[in-house]
Order: C-alpha cells, then structure tokens, then sequence
C-alpha cells in the first residue's frame, strides 16, 4: 500500500491524501477509496480517469473512488488528521 500512497502523492496537482482504503472485492477484483487534496480548484474527468487507468496497470486496482478535496477549501474534511486541531 506504501507504493499507492506513493504513486499518488508523486501527481502534480496531489498535494496530500488520507483514508486511503484497499481491499479485494472478490478473489480477483481490488477496489481502492481514497481522499486527494488538490491544489486545483478544477479536476477534469482525465485527471480521474488516468488515475483509474495507472492504479489499474501499476497495481491490478479494478475500481478506484476518488474523493476530491481542495487545499483552498474553507470547509476542510473532518477525516483529514492532518488539518484537525
């Protein structure tokens, strides 16, 4: 898993993530949750679906969910342990 949180912290507009989940679905499914802090106000349907298409390639990952948060955001996630006082 310490190769995912890699990967994804090494993409341009990723500037950190939290609650990063992997599991299997099935006995040859893999799914993957995960919140993305961007520094981008705006992520296109490309950002998302090169991710899904590198986490499949790279790591056998068959449905990735993405949260996507903005670093800029007055309203920050409350999972995110980074920001909680």
């Amino acid at each position: 898993m310490l190769a995912i949180n890699d990967f994804l912290l090494a993409q341009e507009r990723v500037v950190r993530l939290h609650d990063l989940h992997v599991w299997p679905l099935s006995t040859t499914e893999v799914a993957l949750t995960v919140h993305l802090v961007v520094k981008d106000e705006h992520i296109d349907n490309t950002f998302l679906h090169q991710l899904q298409e590198d986490l499949h390639h790279d790591f056998g990952i068959d449905h990735a969910t993405f949260q996507i948060e903005s670093i800029s955001g007055e309203d920050l996630c409350m999972l995110d342990k980074h920001m909680c006082c």
